[in-house]
C-alpha cells in the first residue's frame, strides 16, 4: 500500500493575513481531504492548542420515579361491647359468697360485689326487690356450732348491704348450718362450694316487659 505523504516545504509555506485568519498553503495534488464529522461532537482544543479534541455529551439523566404513595389504612374503631341486660346484672352481682373453713370473713372482692349489688338494688326500677340471705356450712363440725357460723355469715352479708343503703325493711336472713348441702360428697371442693351466703332476689328480676 503506497502512502501518500503530504510534504510540507517551509520555502513553498507562506503565511497571509485574511480577515484576522491563518491560512496554510499546501500542496494541491497531495491534500487530503477529511470529511466532516457525521456524529454531533463538541470540538475543543487539547492543551497544546494543535489538536482538536471531541468531547462526548453526557446523556441527560433520566428523572427519579416519583415515590408512589403509601394506601391509606382505614380506622377500624373497635366494637362497643354490649351492656349487660337488667336480668343479668342481677344474677352476676347475686352469685354467692363463698367463705374459708370456720370463718365469715370475705375478701375485698366479694364487699365490692356486695356495695355494687346495693347500688344495683338502689336503682328507681329495683326498689321493690327484696333480699333474702341464706348462710350454710359444710359438713364439718356440730349442728349447733354450724347453725351459729352460718347465721355469721348471712348476717355479715347483710351488714355490707345496709352499710350501703340498703333499708333493713329489705334484708331477711337465715341460717341452714350444715342441713341443706347443695353439694354431696366429702371432697375439698364439695365442701368449699357449701361454705356459702346465698343472696336470693324477690320478685325475680327479668327482661321480660309486663303488659
Amino acid at each position: 500500500m503506497v502512502v501518500r505523504v503530504l510534504v510540507l516545504s517551509l520555502s513553498m509555506l507562506g503565511l497571509a493575513a485574511c480577515e484576522g485568519k491563518m491560512a496554510v498553503r499546501l500542496i494541491s495534488s497531495d491534500a487530503v481531504i477529511i470529511p466532516p464529522p457525521t456524529s454531533e461532537v463538541t470540538l475543543a482544543e487539547d492543551i497544546d492548542g494543535l489538536r482538536p479534541v471531541i468531547i462526548e455529551e453526557e446523556a441527560p439523566a433520566e428523572p427519579e420515579p416519583e415515590a408512589e404513595p403509601e394506601p391509606e389504612i382505614e380506622r377500624v374503631e373497635p366494637e362497643a361491647e354490649p351492656v349487660p341486660s337488667r336480668a343479668e346484672m342481677a344474677e352476676a352481682l347475686s352469685e354467692p359468697i363463698y367463705f374459708a373453713l370456720d370463718s365469715y370473713e370475705m375478701s375485698e372482692g366479694q364487699i365490692s360485689q356486695l356495695a355494687a349489688l346495693a347500688a344495683f338494688l338502689n336503682q328507681p326500677e329495683n326498689r321493690e326487690v327484696n333480699i333474702r340471705i341464706e348462710g350454710h356450712c359444710d359438713d364439718r363440725g356440730t349442728r349447733e356450732y354450724n347453725f351459729a357460723l352460718g347465721s355469721a355469715r348471712a348476717n355479715g352479708i347483710a351488714a355490707i348491704l345496709l352499710n350501703n343503703g340498703i333499708n333493713r325493711s329489705r334484708i331477711s336472713t337465715i341460717s341452714y348450718g350444715k342441713e341443706r348441702q347443695k353439694y354431696l360428697g366429702n371432697s375439698t371442693a364439695a365442701r368449699a362450694k357449701n361454705r356459702r351466703g346465698d343472696i336470693i332476689l324477690r320478685p325475680i328480676i327479668t327482661d321480660e316487659v309486663a303488659n
